[in-house]
């Protein structure tokens, strides 16, 4: 399903060498995958999106990896926003993600766009929040 992450903080040798490292993916159309004692050579198309991810993580832009489906179904639904069938449930009867009424199956653009939303609604929050600490209007409680 989707892997959403915040990038890490590259430093200034680390964002050159990512740059580098893309520059060579992009011109080559290859990248070998090593782990643990394992290798595997993508296809071009896979070196190119891992240039692409690696790009944007280099310059601190969050990204994710999503599934291209046409439609999840409904476990599938609930894996990807981590939440559970039963929630997953409410939010398809409450028209919040919407459906054609069958919990089968539910189209993955229906759900990028509330994904998206969250993550949205989220990182205004976190604002609201970053705005208020720094007009001394909201301190952090502590305990």
């Amino acid at each position: 399903m989707d892997i959403p992450f915040s990038p890490p903080s590259f430093s200034a040798e680390e964002q050159l060498l990512a740059q580098s490292l893309v520059k060579a993916i992009r011109q080559s159309g290859a990248v070998r995958l090593e782990a643990e004692g394992a290798s595997f050579v993508a296809p071009p198309n896979t070196a190119q999106q891992i240039a692409s991810l690696l790009s944007m993580t280099a310059e601190s832009i969050p990204a994710e990896v999503v599934p291209t489906v046409p439609s999840m179904s409904f476990g599938q639904t609930a894996e990807y926003l981590g939440i559970s069938e039963q929630r997953l449930k409410k939010l398809l009867d409450a028209g919040v993600i919407p459906n054609d009424g069958q919990h089968e199956t539910i189209l993955t653009e229906h759900l990028y766009e509330y994904d998206r939303k969250k993550q949205l609604a989220r990182l205004m929050m976190s604002q609201i929040t970053g705005d208020s600490q720094e007009m001394g209007l909201y301190d952090e409680q502590n305990d």
